[in-house]
């Protein structure tokens, strides 16, 4: 069923495009992630005119949302808002390219808030582990790295 939903072919530049949006997921899966679900809201941000700025502070909103879950041990819906938060990480990327919107501020904004949100994250675990000498242990090593 899965496959079917895959694309068939694929030009060269489509390729470079999604293997440069993320380099964990394997190369099948990701194709269909980013031409099927990610392209149809990259042209709705684009032409509801989203900037990409905007969607990196929708995408520190949802890790914050992650990281309150997480210091819940919910970690099903933390799951799925970091998922949500990678999705937009890639977005607002993408869509400064399309909208020729690229620049330093940018870039330097997006690498900022991606640290914020990896640090909204390791907090969220580190509330839920606080008795977890051990993981807390661990979970703040990580954090440091």
């Amino acid at each position: 069923m899965t496959l079917a939903l895959m694309p068939q072919s694929q030009s060269e530049e489509s390729q470079k495009k999604i293997n440069r949006d993320s380099m964990v997921l394997r190369s099948e899966l990701r194709a269909w992630w980013v031409l099927k679900v990610m392209k149809p809201i990259e042209d709705f941000l684009i032409r509801k005119k989203v900037s990409p700025n905007q969607i990196t502070m929708m995408a520190l909103l949802c890790s914050l949302i992650a990281a309150q879950l997480l210091s819940q041990g919910r970690f099903l819906f933390a799951g799925w808002m970091i998922l949500l938060t990678g999705s937009l990480d890639i977005l607002d990327g993408r869509v400064a390219r399309a909208t020729k919107e690229t620049s330093a501020k940018g870039e330097f904004l997006d690498s900022v808030m991606d640290r914020v949100q990896d640090l909204f994250l390791f907090a969220g675990l580190a509330i839920y582990y606080r008795f977890e000498i051990w993981i807390l242990f661990w979970v703040l090593i990580a954090l440091t790295a």
